[in-house]
């Protein structure tokens, strides 16, 4: 995929398969249209943006700044989200349909995880703990898999207690996922399935409907 001035990295690609956005090393943010060449999208004013998602059919790119969450629709057509009380936002996941984005803002106190649904910002419980992450939601965006402390997956704003369950369940799977480094990365499009990293080995949970 040809374009970008420096050295080029591609962050996602959309579920259809067509489009890719990514952002070269002078920090242009560059999106392909199948195999054409790179379109270079428009920062907003006194933001200095990264792309890291786009729908499922393409339609809508997104990335974040400083402190805000930005969607594009077209080049130079956008829409800029502030996040409050944060002194960095890194979007990593947003629902097929784009209404719903997750993240990690960095605050005074460490990271916490949570979610733009309709331009509204909320943070996902923590339980306690002073860093969470979000890595990825189901394609409505109700279900967002991440760490915190432990594995987890959020259902709403709840977590959802990965290890507990495996035990309650008498998984007996051959990987330690009670390491303090073990993490859900990803969800299926229901939500009903969970990919976790164990540094050593990745592991699959079914969790309930």
């Amino acid at each position: 995929m040809a374009g970008g001035a420096d050295d080029t990295y591609a962050e996602a690609i959309s579920g259809n398969g067509l489009v890719t956005v990514g952002n070269d090393a002078s920090g242009a943010l560059l999106v392909w249209n199948e195999m054409q060449s790179a379109i270079a999208y428009s920062q907003p004013q006194d933001v200095s943006a990264t792309l890291y998602s786009v729908t499922f059919d393409g339609s809508t790119v997104w990335g974040s700044g400083a402190g805000e969450m930005v969607s594009w629709t077209a080049p130079h057509t956008f829409s800029v989200f502030e996040v409050p009380d944060v002194s960095t936002i890194t979007l990593t996941d947003v629902s097929d349909d784009g209404r719903v984005a997750v993240g990690v803002g960095w605050t005074t106190s460490g990271a916490g995880a949570g979610r733009l649904v309709d331009g509204q910002w909320s943070w996902l419980n923590a339980s306690g703990a002073g860093v969470c992450f979000a890595y990825g939601t189901n394609a409505e965006g109700s279900r967002v898999a991440g760490w915190c402390n432990t594995p987890v997956v959020w259902f709403g704003n709840d977590q959802f207690d990965v290890v507990g369950y495996l035990e309650l369940a008498a998984a007996g799977l051959d990987v330690d996922v009670t390491e303090p480094t073990s993490r859900i990365v990803a969800l299926s499009a229901d939500g009903t399935v969970a990919l976790g990293d164990a540094q050593a080995r990745a592991f699959i949970v079914r969790l309930p409907p």
